[in-house]
């Protein structure tokens, strides 16, 4: 029984490795790589056009909220380095010496603090909105976008209202 077995065994490993053997034979092809060439260069050489990508596609309140609270998140990082610059070579109050002494007119202001608060209250209210969807509310597409407006109206009305203070 167990030459039998063996028997079956080892016909069945020839065959396979016979199949395998075939499938792996290659044959050499003409390489037209040409040394140093960037992917520029060879999509030029083989007249291949750039691919659209962004172009192609409809701007969405999701997507368009996504890359924006990103760049909130770096404008607020930008804060903190600046202030925390300010704070470590102790000219804090040179700077708002300086700021002072434009004497800029009281709407001038009020607008640069608007500038300045927006990225904190989406950076939250966006943030608020992540912690929502984290509890498995509002993940409908109409959820999605409700939250994604209401987000977009907290930060005008938080935004003002903080440069208002």
């Amino acid at each position: 029984m167990y030459c039998v077995m063996r028997s079956l065994c080892n016909k069945n490993v020839i065959q396979t490795q016979r199949v395998t053997q075939r499938l792996l034979t290659t044959r050499p092809v003409a390489s037209n790589v040409i040394a140093n060439e960037t992917f520029e260069e060879k999509n030029a050489r083989l007249k291949r056009p750039l691919s659209p990508h962004l172009s192609i596609y409809k701007p969405q309140i999701t997507s368009m909220l996504s890359i924006s609270h990103r760049i909130s998140g770096v404008i607020l990082f930008g804060y903190a380095f600046a202030i925390g610059g300010c704070e470590v070579f102790e000219v804090t109050d040179s700077v708002i010496l300086f700021l002072q002494s434009l004497n800029l007119s009281s709407a001038t202001w009020i607008g640069v603090k608007t500038l300045v608060s927006m990225p904190l209250t989406f950076h939250i209210g966006n943030g608020i909105r992540h912690l929502v969807w984290d509890a498995g509310v509002a993940l409908t597409n109409k959820g999605v976008n409700i939250t994604g407006y209401g987000v977009l109206a907290l930060t005008i009305l938080l935004g003002l209202g903080l440069a208002n203070l």
